[in-house]
């Protein structure tokens, strides 16, 4: 039983360890730049990007991007 006790423990401890380390991160798009310039993130973060320099879309077809391992894109551009 203290086995069993103990080995919930760790998987709770290092389940709730790793939801705190989660990060949340901000990059701004501007006139062919990015602020931060360089980010380092870890798996589980998330990133937001905004474009705050008007219309913009996303294009990455594997017809564009060969090396792509699928086709994704979003759509016409809009100014969000």
């Amino acid at each position: 039983m203290r086995l069993f006790t103990y080995l919930t423990s760790i998987v709770l401890f290092t389940s709730l360890s790793s939801a705190i380390a989660q990060q949340e991160h901000q990059v701004t798009v501007q006139s062919n730049f990015f602020s931060p310039q360089n980010l380092v993130i870890t798996a589980g973060d998330m990133v937001t990007w905004n474009n705050t320099g008007g219309v913009h879309n996303v294009n990455g077809t594997t017809a564009t991007y060969p090396g792509n391992p699928e086709s994704f894109g979003s759509g016409a551009a809009a100014n969000a």
